[in-house]
């Protein structure tokens, strides 16, 4: 598969350390800008569905505000069992939906633009 990339943002419209929801089709993606980094995952909680656009940024940490489950904007890793037991990290990913899926990112003439898989033929 490869990536179609969509227009969802002026890059001067996003601050450092602020995140905003945006839709590419029916999908809503959140970006964040972090220093000169963009990132961009889904914006719905796997655990519980809440609104990450809404939710706390530090770095590139984003906190849930349903049930403060923590994510890592770089790579979608779910933080909030990382130092449990494995039996624990398990059950927990099982039940709460594990981690976020994350977009590529470019900026192109001051455009931020958000890659999404396309199917190819066969």
């Amino acid at each position: 598969m490869t990536e179609d990339y969509h227009p969802v943002a002026n890059l001067d419209d996003l601050a450092d350390g602020k995140t905003k929801m945006v839709k590419v089709g029916e999908r809503e993606i959140l970006l964040a800008r972090v220093g000169d980094n963009i990132y961009a995952t889904q914006n719905r909680c796997p655990h519980m569905r809440g609104n990450l656009s809404r939710g706390k940024l530090e770095g590139s940490i984003v906190t849930c505000p349903a049930h403060g489950r923590k994510y890592d904007l770089v790579t979608g890793q779910n933080l909030s069992w990382m130092n449990r037991n494995p039996l624990t990290r398990a059950l927990s990913a099982f039940f709460s939906g594990g981690g976020l899926l994350t977009y590529p990112v470019r900026v192109d003439s001051g455009q931020v633009l958000v890659g999404v898989k396309k199917p190819t033929a066969v």
